[in-house]
């Protein structure tokens, strides 16, 4: 009777997958992949992060925060794949909405369960529909604040000379990324070797950090100056680029250096509030 129960599971496997246009092996009868992780799907998640080649350190933090949200929910050291339904899903979301969280955080967090139980799905883990797709959760567009030219101009001639040479460092680096759009991971981490001096001018030409993808950006054309030889941002380049150094700026933490936009804000008597972020959304808006 056993072997027989046995060989009637087996079957029912093999047609699922079948059905699903998956592959099938003896291997997946075994389930050797759920033996490994005990069912475990926080033990799951957890490797997943730690092994990822394809996300960021800030990426692996973020997404290990939403795991500790889940067993805060939970209040257990561990949740097992087979607790996993519409039900526990829906319950997680109106607990976090009961916590007050805005709403684009109560999609994140949707968002990241989702993304590993699919994950979970591909690799043999989880057999069931992924219940995260039956639950829509809504977004909210938020305003954006950015600099006005006139505001750019105003930071531009700010005299700051009684803080230390680092807060102009801040200030310039801003305005950089203001005139071309980099992302503050960008923008502490230009390399020498990505400037390239054309005949128009000055150009970078180098792979972003966090997208991992190419950027040619025509420096030569970007907030030209009226009557002047050089851009905006040529002129804050020329200002930092020593081919000698590794970097084009010295070297500061993205902590410091929104912590000084803040000081920068204050002293140019400008209301927004401001993070180097600011900057990208300045650019792309003009």
């Amino acid at each position: 009777y056993q072997i027989g129960d046995l060989i009637t599971k087996y079957e029912t496997k093999q047609v699922e997958h079948t059905v699903k246009g998956k592959s099938f092996s003896i291997n997946i009868l075994e389930n050797k992949k759920q033996t490994f992780y005990n069912g475990s799907f926080v033990e799951f998640v957890r490797e997943e992060i730690k092994n990822s080649q394809a996300l960021g350190a800030k990426t692996k933090v973020s997404h290990t925060n939403s795991l500790n949200k889940l067993l805060e929910f939970t209040k257990t050291a561990d949740i097992k794949f087979e607790a996993i339904n519409y039900s526990f899903v829906d319950n997680f979301l109106n607990h976090l909405r009961k916590q007050n969280l805005a709403i684009n955080t109560v999609h994140k967090q949707h968002k990241t369960l989702r993304k590993y139980i699919e994950i979970a799905i591909k690799k043999g883990y989880y057999d069931l529909p992924n219940p995260c797709k039956d639950i829509k959760v809504k977004t909210e567009q938020k305003r954006r604040d950015v600099f006005t030219i006139d505001e750019m101009q105003q930071v531009e001639k700010l005299d700051l000379q009684k803080f230390d040479n680092k807060v102009s460092i801040v200030r310039d680096m801003f305005l950089f990324s203001c005139y071309t759009g980099l992302r503050i991971s960008d923008a502490t981490n230009l390399k020498t070797e990505y400037v390239k001096k054309g005949k128009a001018g000055y150009e970078l030409d180098f792979v972003t950090i966090k997208v991992n993808k190419r950027a040619e950006i025509p420096l030569y054309s970007l907030f030209k100056k009226i009557k002047a030889k050089l851009s905006s941002p040529e002129i804050i380049l020329k200002k930092y680029y020593d081919k000698n150094n590794e970097f084009v700026f010295p070297k500061l933490t993205e902590p410091f250096i929104n912590r000084h936009l803040k000081l920068i804000a204050s002293e140019a008597k400008i209301p927004i509030k401001i993070t180097f972020h600011t900057a990208r959304h300045s650019f792309g808006t003009y």
